[in-house]
């Protein structure tokens, strides 16, 4: 039995298994469609989307802890700027991606 999960929130039911809206699953299947190519065709690139980040700094901290940094190093910071007049204020963030590598392997991606 498949359970697929449409966006208008409604369920559909029929055989097999297919979650079409969970991100990680998504994710995931993009992963290994990617992982089945050689790797001299495969090309990885990070997508900020600014409009979703809510300045909780879950990147730098990730960052810091898989690269082992030292206090107060920061490769991936994350820069929050007040904008407008009160009582029409609001915190905008704008996630920095990693700058720590001369030679990123991302690099060829963005030409």
């Amino acid at each position: 039995m498949v359970i697929q999960i449409k966006s208008n929130h409604g369920i559909q039911v029929s055989e097999g298994i297919k979650i079409t809206d969970d991100i990680l699953i998504t994710m995931n299947n993009d992963l290994q469609r990617a992982l089945l190519k050689p790797k001299a065709e495969r090309h990885w690139i990070m997508v900020i989307d600014r409009k979703k980040c809510v300045g909780c700094h879950a990147c730098t901290a990730g960052c810091i802890s898989e690269n082992k940094l030292p206090p107060k190093i920061y490769y991936r910071p994350v820069l929050e700027k007040e904008e407008g007049k009160y009582p029409n204020v609001k915190m905008s963030f704008t996630p920095r991606p990693c700058m720590q590598c001369d030679h990123p392997p991302v690099f060829p991606c963005v030409l």
